[in-house]
């Protein structure tokens, strides 16, 4: 069995988040031709700097914890990217382009909001609506509606969050790869780094979201304890799949 360990609440005070292609390359004798074949899956590559002394000061010993946890690389972690942007302009638009859902309790029981029969999700942020559609490029795109007005909003390399219907909590990750500068009714259509697995219509949006994977960690540096003030240590990341592994992946939160 393998274990996915939550990424601990640490500090991470420097980041990389990327992909590799693996593709194998080769030429023709005849007319020299380049031919290029993909050679496995595309993966998500990672690098993070864990500040020792964030967050109550115990960054180097949540990162110790983990390492003995992943036991030489037999567990793995789960890591949610961070922003691909400036992180104060992600920071800055957060409350603007979406919204988190709210849970209803009283005395510890949940209370289940309904209209009409159907079950009701409240909101607390913009509610956004996205649309998908091919433009006349053929990249796949999504129409944006309940932005603010004549803002710069989006941008190529953030990610967005389509859900399933306009209030559930659960929908696909996709990459934006163009710039979106709303009009004057908060309306904008950006393109997407890759089509959606089906169309969407009116559905529920957030901007500025994360995507997530397993990772094997492929690079510790340790926590070398300097005499005065903080130190840090770098890690780097690499994506397993879940049918890489014979009995899957159990997901395993020790930090709560």
């Amino acid at each position: 069995m393998t274990n996915v360990y939550a990424f601990p609440p640490v500090s991470v005070t420097g980041w990389e988040w990327d992909v590799q292609d693996p593709v194998n390359v080769s030429r023709s004798l005849l007319d020299g031709g380049r031919y290029v074949t993909t050679s496995s899956p595309r993966r998500i590559v990672a690098r993070a700097r864990v500040s020792a002394l964030g967050l109550n000061r115990s960054g180097a010993g949540y990162m110790q914890a983990l390492r003995r946890l992943l036991n030489g690389g037999e567990h793995l972690v789960r890591i949610s990217s961070w922003p691909v942007n400036y992180w104060l302009d992600d920071l800055q638009l957060s409350a603007l382009r979406g919204g988190v859902p709210i849970t209803w309790e009283d005395s510890g029981t949940g209370i289940t909001w309904v209209d009409g029969g159907s079950g009701i999700t409240w909101i607390d942020g913009a509610y956004i609506t996205g649309t998908t559609g091919t433009d006349s490029d053929g990249f796949a795109t999504i129409a944006l509606s309940g932005l603010p007005a004549s803002t710069l909003c989006v941008r190529p390399g953030d990610f967005l969050t389509i859900y399933d219907a306009g209030a559930d909590t659960t929908g696909e990750t996709i990459m934006v790869m163009s710039e979106g500068v709303t009009d004057a009714s908060g309306d904008v259509t950006v393109r997407l780094i890759e089509a959606p697995s089906t169309s969407y219509s009116g559905n529920r949006v957030s901007i500025g979201t994360s995507e997530t994977a397993a990772f094997e960690v492929t690079e510790f540096e340790p926590f070398s304890q300097s005499y005065m003030g903080d130190w840090s240590a770098t890690w780097s990341y690499r994506q397993v799949f879940s049918d890489e592994v014979p009995d899957g992946f159990t997901e395993v939160n020790p930090w709560s």
